[in-house]
């Protein structure tokens, strides 16, 4: 599922330099302020097979921006601990790739991604950056859509209803959406499954 948004894999270099590229940090600067901060806290080097740094690729339309992808990496920030210190955009190929500060400084590990967060992650980058859907959409997938959506703004449904009164259905369409995006809106709560 999320590999069909972005890939991760472990790197061991800064991202090539292109002609649209972000650099908060040098891959080395950072390898060694996570590297001391694990010796630090578990008086311990890092084992050999921990992917603290990692990079994710991803399809972008021809107009996603510099400032949006950044955007968006304070948004993954703020959700899934990983930090993002350099990005780079190719244009012929349509795609960003962005490397992550792996570890998790409060559990001291290198972050999980749980399925819960690979969903999360994955609507949130289609979602922010206005990408088009996978043709593979799950039922659940789809629901972390609609979750998103809702905890973007809790007025969506309401926004939505007020919509619907003004289109041309039939009383019967118009209550069975109502009563559809009422239910949708409980799942949202949590009131219901």
């Amino acid at each position: 599922m999320i590999d069909n948004v972005i890939k991760f894999s472990p790197r061991k270099t800064d991202l090539a330099n292109s002609s649209e590229i972000w650099v908060g940090e040098s891959y080395a600067s950072r390898r060694d302020k996570i590297v001391s901060f694990i010796e630090e806290n578990t008086e311990f080097p890092p084992s050999p097979n921990m992917k603290y740094i990692r990079e994710g690729i991803f399809r972008i339309k021809k107009t996603t921006t510099m400032e949006q992808l950044r955007r968006l990496a304070e948004r993954i920030k703020e959700e899934c601990v990983i930090d993002c210190f350099q990005i780079s955009i190719n244009r012929h190929l349509n795609q960003a790739r962005m490397l992550f500060d792996w570890y998790d400084y409060k559990e001291n590990k290198c972050f999980y991604l749980f399925t819960t967060y690979q969903m999360n992650l994955s609507v949130l980058i289609i979602r922010f950056l206005d990408l088009p859907l996978p043709s593979n959409i799950t039922p659940q997938w789809l629901r972390y859509f609609i979750l998103r959506e809702y905890n973007d703004n809790k007025n969506s449904f309401k926004e939505l209803l007020e919509r619907l009164k003004y289109a041309r259905l039939s009383k019967k369409q118009f209550l069975l959406l109502n009563d559809i995006i009422a239910y949708a809106e409980k799942v949202c709560q949590g009131i219901v499954k």
